[in-house]
C-alpha cells in the first residue's frame, strides 16, 4: 500500500478540475495539500498518514489533519505559533505528535477544509466526484463522501504550517 501525493493546480481556480484529473489516475489512495502548505512540519508526516490508513481503512472518504490557520475550528491549533518561523512550527508539531501519537478520531458533524486531506478513488467515485470551481470544493466533497456513507476522520498528531496568505485573491 501507498499513497499518492498530489499537489493540485489549475489555471482559473479549476481547484475541482485538478482533483478530479488527478484521481482518474491514481490507483487507491491519495493525499491533496495546498501548495501553501508545508508537510516537511512533521518530518514523520508521511508514516502518520500511512497508520491513519491503516487504523480507519476504506471506511474513511476523507481524512485531515491540523494547522495554525484555516477556517474550520476542528482543524484548527489555537495553540499553535502565530509567526511564520517555520523552526517554531517543525518544533510545535513534534510537541503535537509526543502529545497525540498516531491518533486519529472520527469527526462526524464537521466539513473540514481541505489544506491536506487523504481520499480513496472507491470514496471519490461513490460520492459522485468532486464539484467544479474553486471556493468549498473540499467542503461539499467532504459532505458528499459523507452523504456516500464514508466517514471523515482528523490525524490529531499530524499538525503542518499552513501560511494561507490567500494569494489566489490577486491572480
Amino acid at each position: 500500500m501507498y499513497i499518492d501525493v498530489r499537489v493540485p493546480f489549475e489555471p482559473g481556480k479549476g481547484l475541482g478540475f485538478s482533483y478530479n484529473r488527478a484521481m482518474e489516475t491514481v490507483q487507491n489512495w491519495v493525499m491533496f495539500h495546498d501548495d501553501d502548505v508545508f508537510v516537511r512540519t512533521q518530518p514523520k508526516w508521511y508514516d502518520i498518514c500511512m497508520e491513519a490508513i491503516r487504523r480507519v481503512g476504506h471506511d474513511a472518504g476523507f481524512i485531515t489533519c491540523v494547522t495554525n490557520r484555516i477556517g474550520c475550528p476542528a482543524q484548527k491549533c489555537g495553540d499553535a505559533p502565530r509567526s511564520d518561523d517555520i523552526a517554531e512550527h517543525i518544533a510545535y508539531a513534534e510537541k503535537r505528535f509526543q502529545k497525540y501519537g498516531y491518533s486519529t478520531v472520527e469527526i462526524p458533524r464537521v466539513r473540514p477544509s481541505g489544506m491536506l486531506f487523504i481520499t480513496h478513488k472507491a470514496a471519490w467515485q461513490k460520492a459522485g466526484k468532486f464539484p467544479s470551481g474553486f471556493l468549498g470544493v473540499d467542503n461539499r466533497y467532504a459532505g458528499a463522501v459523507k452523504n456516500a456513507g464514508y466517514k471523515v476522520y482528523l490525524m490529531e498528531g499530524l499538525y503542518v504550517y499552513h501560511s494561507y496568505k490567500r494569494e489566489w485573491l490577486r491572480r
